[in-house]
């Protein structure tokens, strides 16, 4: 008798187990390169990644990670090839093509630079225009510095990821290199020597000082169920310190 009973509770449990494993909703959420936030060399994915699935799996939904150029990870939520993008800074173009969840995280965008450069203090980057900015292929900075690059009134050059901008840096082809502060010197932290990393600093004032966030497309019908569940997950987060605690990490 007993071992009929212990039977049927394991039938009754694997049941339940694949029904919610069926209940379960998998999204697909582009990303990029962009350590400690987003790699795929982290356990999680990265510190805002490890922060979306946990605000995900509080509403039972199951967040998998596609890693994909930055440009491109953009344009796959656009095509409908995944559900949302992993992480954005706010542009006014962005917020009109795109579904922006709740902020996220808050950054500081620099400009790295060398030592021995002497970068005048400035109010307007036009203040700069005597300086060579790199500039990574697919990234918001602002729209003003896009603006100017446009119209030729601040050297750029553009590059695929923020390493080659890293050697240009150091091999003096460019001046200024605008970056994420933590994501920054942790590249170059991994990428220098000491003797090299002892040459470079960073402007006092920043670029500009934002929040991230995760978006979705308008033309996808479940984009605001999905906002919603993100942004209630979040919320959740934030409120019992589990958010904090990753970030101390």
């Amino acid at each position: 008798m007993l071992s009929a009973l212990i039977r049927l509770l394991g039938s009754v449990l694997l049941i339940l187990s694949a029904n919610l494993q069926a209940d379960e909703l998998h999204i697909t959420i582009s990303t990029g390169e962009y350590a400690p936030f987003t790699t795929e060399q982290h356990e999680h994915y990265g510190l805002i990644n490890q922060a979306i699935t946990e605000a995900f799996r509080r509403q039972g939904v199951v967040a998998e990670y596609q890693f994909l150029p930055w440009a491109r990870a953009l344009e796959s939520v656009a095509v409908g090839e995944s559900d949302a993008s992993s992480f954005w800074y706010y542009s006014p173009d962005l917020e009109k093509d795109y579904l922006l969840s709740d902020p996220i995280h808050e950054h500081r965008e620099v400009f790295f630079h060398l030592k021995s450069l002497d970068v005048p203090h400035w109010q307007e980057l036009s203040d700069l225009s005597h300086l060579t900015f790199g500039a990574t292929r697919g990234y918001t900075y602002t729209p003003e510095f896009w603006a100017l690059g446009q119209r030729k009134l601040l050297h750029q050059q553009v590059v695929s990821s923020d390493e080659q901008g890293l050697l240009m840096l150091m091999s003096r082809r460019i001046d200024l290199l605008p970056m994420d502060e933590v994501v920054g010197w942790q590249m170059f932290q991994d990428k220098l020597s000491e003797d090299e990393l002892s040459r470079v600093t960073v402007s006092e004032k920043p670029l500009k000082a934002s929040e991230s966030y995760l978006v979705f497309s308008r033309a996808n019908n479940d984009a605001t169920d999905l906002l919603e569940k993100f942004n209630a997950g979040l919320r959740s987060m934030k409120s019992d310190g589990t958010f904090d605690a990753i970030f101390a990490r």
